[in-house]
């Protein structure tokens, strides 16, 4: 089967010039989905000068026809040239914040991308910067009173979400919880840092207190509602004093949050310190035994307000406040997040805690197969994982990931405020909610991806030392942040897989510039000698990771795809591997994926990939949703590539089981979709009508049925999607149909017994389903089937 997608395929430096001089900026395209006829991709703006960006306009060359654009429009069109405008809500691109919008064009197979980008700005106001259309403007000097009430009504929110030494960027948002419209606001508040540039509102200072007004476009705040503007500063927002807030003139309540860790101040957000073992405030993390610690509680204005404590894993302890005193009961042996705040929402303050094993050893990998999710280090994303519920309103899950991506030389060691804080920020965000951290480590490709690319890099010298010297950045970061805490290491996803397709002989006939890892200083004379081999450049790899960093839990992820022509043992279809049974049954076509997949997993472990301590082997399906990837699938799953039915996913998890026998090593399922069939009988805890809306099946809403497989639901159907989703000939008693009503039930045990220790669940791309955010876009679906399966997890199976 033809690779059917790449991810990061072109980045560069942009100078883009408008009125008041030139600002800086970093546009960055990928091909989200190739199959042949057309192809869908993603162009991401990054500001990364120190002033907002507003109307903005993207200029490119592009030789294909873009028939298709979402989150912006064509403005101009001709002679192979695109002019590409903002949607108008998403023109403001502050500091360091990105915007990205997608399409879908043709033809596929693209030997040129978009390139020759010059983005510019317009002259005129700003649109608002939230996913809204402006509202009726008012005048930001003469706003009204808000309506009488308690000062809770109205709460000013402070969101710190980055910060450097000597300085930080924020978010300040005014909520509005009456019955009454807000027209027109003006917070005044007082504030230890120093304020030095805002975006979408007005600022003035005088007696040493800010007024903070609204622009015309962004005054009204209707019920319920809030809007949000930007800013950064000098000093830090960690343990400072916000105090006198007014909105309007009246009393308002105020919360301070720093949400996103910085080098020597992390992410624990202002208000409330626990105070931890050795008087430390700042700790992101604390580890106990099991029974019980008690941890002094105060806050730093002297105020005694009644707090309250929650946890996310109440499986590995029980939190509650005494008095002044934060009780933990460690229960059995994980991690846990907890949650600290004051009834009136005016102090918070989220902590990692650790339980040891009863033996006193510190907790490892979990006893059962293990839930993960993509997740970025964005407030939306924070405050979903700090949004613990009780039941199935909780936000449990055991780890999240994300990419370390980008290349060696302009990649993510570069982006944010640099110095690799997007490392930094990642443990020590996961620690406060008790997930272990993963990244995907993924810089053989850097611009373009492809067997070609790839194979050149991993060939020049320069390239190659670039790529070791910053895999060992990334080693000392994780050292750094969590010298004894386990954090996973999913390996160059793709890259062995374009060298069993293409390369026509196994890896250690490939020439690689392995030697770069000692001119990089990565390893020395005293190291093993590898060869300049690809199999030597994987050794190299693992070698180095176990050396330099014993806590990583590490694997290299294998592919679907990765048979070549003609396939290793059988002809692979066009529609891929697991569709084999489509053609000549379940009962001859699961031998034939079980002998395919075996031989496709030897090629891996020939390449080295086990060597030196290696914990895992990783495979995903796809990035997108199968209804993302095809329209046509979700009237017509039988005839799509990705739609798959039970019998297919059984078929999957006869590929998985094939590499568990060749290896015998536990199996991590990365970047599985999390779009849901439609109709779902699952109850909806989130909505007072109990039920699940429907996925429209457009942007960021798609059906896949990986979820339903693996968690299990019920869902109603008819026609072509009954006879597709009902098909049954495994004969798994799993599998029902009863009318219109079909169910299939978890099949997490089959998981376990094909040697699955983890399932990471999250969008490939950008276009994709999303599970995380404040809402996500599938409706809180995926992170309640979650909590329904922590009732009564899978153990593992050994």
């Amino acid at each position: 089967m033809a690779k059917l997608y790449i991810r990061w395929v072109l980045t560069c430096l942009v100078a883009a010039w408008a009125a008041g001089g030139a600002f800086a900026a970093a546009v960055s395209y990928q091909t989200t989905a190739d199959w042949g006829a057309g192809f869908t991709g993603q162009i991401t703006i990054r500001n990364d000068s120190d002033l907002p960006v507003s109307g903005w306009a993207l200029e490119f060359q592009f030789e294909g026809e873009i028939n298709k654009v979402w989150d912006a429009e064509i403005l101009e069109h001709g002679d192979r040239r695109y002019v590409i405008g903002s949607a108008g809500w998403n023109s403001l691109i502050p500091p360091g914040r990105s915007v990205s919008f997608g399409f879908a064009g043709e033809p596929g197979n693209l030997q040129q991308v978009p390139r020759g980008f010059l983005l510019s700005q317009s002259l005129g106001e700003p649109a608002p910067p939230t996913p809204k259309p402006p509202t009726t403007p008012t005048d930001p000097d003469e706003p009204d009173p808000p309506p009488s009430g308690p000062p809770d009504q109205f709460v000013v929110s402070i969101i710190q979400n980055s910060q450097w030494d000597g300085g930080f960027t924020a978010n300040l948002k005014v909520s509005n919880n009456s019955t009454q419209p807000l027209n027109g606001w003006n917070v005044r508040l007082r504030m230890d840092p120093v304020i030095t540039a805002l975006w979408s509102a007005s600022l003035t200072r005088d007696d040493e207190a800010y007024q903070i007004k609204n622009e015309s476009w962004n005054g009204s705040i209707p019920p319920g509602d809030s809007v949000e503007i930007g800013f950064s500063g000098n000093g830090s927002l960690r343990g400072s004093t916000v105090s006198d807030c007014a909105l309007n003139g009246q009393a308002c309540s105020v919360v301070v949050e720093t949400r996103v860790a910085a080098p020597g101040q992390p992410g624990v957000p202002a208000g409330v310190e626990v105070i931890a073992i050795g008087g430390d405030i700042d700790a992101t993390q604390m580890t106990i035994p099991q029974g019980e610690s008690r941890f002094p509680l105060e806050l730093r204005s002297g105020a005694t307000p009644t707090l309250e404590a929650a946890t996310n894993n109440p499986t590995v302890l029980d939190v509650r406040v005494e008095g002044s005193e934060l009780v933990v009961t460690g229960k059995r042996g994980g991690r846990a997040g907890i949650r600290v705040k004051d009834s009136g929402g005016t102090a918070v303050r989220f902590i990692g805690m650790r339980v040891r094993e009863a033996n006193g050893d510190l907790p490892g990998f979990p006893d059962y197969v293990s839930l993960a999710s993509v997740s970025e280090d964005t407030p939306s994303h924070l405050d979903f994982w700090g949004g613990f519920g009780e039941g199935r309103k909780n936000t449990r899950v055991d780890a999240r990931y994300i990419y370390i991506n980008g290349g060696p030389f302009f990649g993510w060691d570069t982006w944010g405020s640099g110095s690799g804080t997007r490392v930094i920020n990642y443990i020590r965000n996961s620690r406060i909610y008790g997930q272990m951290p993963f990244f995907v480590f993924y810089n053989i490709p850097e611009g373009s991806e492809s067997f070609q690319v790839d194979l050149e890099h991993v060939q020049t010298q320069s390239y190659l030392r670039g790529y070791f010297e910053n895999m060992m950045l990334f080693l000392d970061l994780i050292n750094e942040q969590s010298p004894d805490d386990l954090v996973g290491v999913v390996l160059e996803p793709d890259f062995l897989g374009y060298m069993a397709q293409n390369a026509g002989g196994p890896a250690r006939t490939l020439f690689a510039a392995t030697s770069a890892a000692y001119d990089a200083g990565a390893l020395t004379s005293e190291d093993p000698k590898f060869d300049n081999t690809i199999k030597g450049f994987v050794e190299a790899v693992n070698y180095l990771i176990n050396k330099r960093c014993p806590q990583c839990y590490f694997g290299w992820q294998l592919n679907l795809w990765a048979s070549p022509p003609g396939g290793f043992t059988t002809k692979v279809p066009a529609n891929g591997i697991i569709r084999k049974t489509d053609d000549v049954g379940v009962a001859q076509g699961r031998p034939l994926i079980y002998q395919e997949a075996k031989a496709i997993t030897q090629y891996y472990l020939d390449a080295g990939i086990m060597s030196h301590g290696a914990d895992f082997l990783s495979i995903d399906k796809y990035g997108l949703d199968a209804v993302g990837y095809q329209g046509q699938a979700a009237r017509d799953p039988a005839g799509s590539i990705w739609f798959w039915n039970a019998d297919h996913w059984t078929n999957y998890l006869t590929f998985v089981r094939a590499m568990h026998d060749a290896s015998k090593l536990p199996i991590l399922l990365w970047q599985l979709p999390v779009g849901r069939i439609n109709s779902t009988r699952e109850e909806n805890p989130y909505s007072d009508t109990g039920v699940f809306p429907d996925l429209a099946n457009t942007h960021q809403r798609f059906e896949d049925s990986a979820p339903v497989y693996f968690l299990g639901d019920v869902f109603e159907t008819e026609g072509a999607r009954l006879k597709h989703f009902g098909t049954n000939e495994g004969r798994d008693p799993k599998v029902t149909v009863n009318g219109s009503r079909v169910e299939w039930q978890s099949h997490m045990k089959e998981a376990a017994e094909a040697g699955v220790t983890m399932i990471l669940f999250g969008p490939g791309v950008g276009a994709s389903t999303g599970n995380v955010g404040t809402p996500p876009t599938d409706d809180y679906w995926w992170i309640v089937k979650a909590q329904k399966y922590y009732e009564n997890p899978q153990p593992l199976i050994k």
